[in-house]
């Protein structure tokens, strides 16, 4: 039970990083985001996307330590 929570929040926490980064956008999609963000707006996304990773890996990490010793 605790892998799969623990997994699952981690795996949840990487998707909404790379939807808040825009990684999962095409080229023309990533241009024209890219000239209409202010470098602001660009900075608050990507200190977003990175905390999100901050908080992800370690779930992840967590849940298959955990899946490792109870299996």
């Amino acid at each position: 039970m605790i892998p799969k929570v623990s997994g699952g929040v981690g795996i949840l926490a990487m998707i909404l990083a790379a939807v808040m980064s825009g990684v999962l956008t095409d080229g023309d999609r990533q241009r024209a985001n890219f000239h209409t963000e202010t470098p602001e707006d660009r900075a608050e996304k990507t200190t977003y996307a990175l905390r999100l990773i901050v908080f992800a890996i370690p779930n992840i990490l967590g849940a298959i330590i955990m899946f490792l010793i109870l299996n």
